[in-house]
């Protein structure tokens, strides 16, 4: 599934797209997920990641 897909966030009601949301909102979206997956990652043992 491609969530950045055009035209995909016309499916919900009041869901903007990606590209409409301000820079600091898309940006925030970003680090929020970026900290889920790595929480899942360490939560899981999963051996760690250096995004250096």
């Amino acid at each position: 599934m491609d969530l950045f897909a055009p035209g995909i966030a016309h499916s919900a009601v009041g869901v903007p797209e990606w590209r409409e949301l301000p820079k600091e909102a898309q940006d925030a979206l970003v680090n929020l997920m970026m900290q889920l997956v790595l929480d899942h990652a360490v939560r899981y043992s999963v051996a760690a990641i250096d995004f250096a």
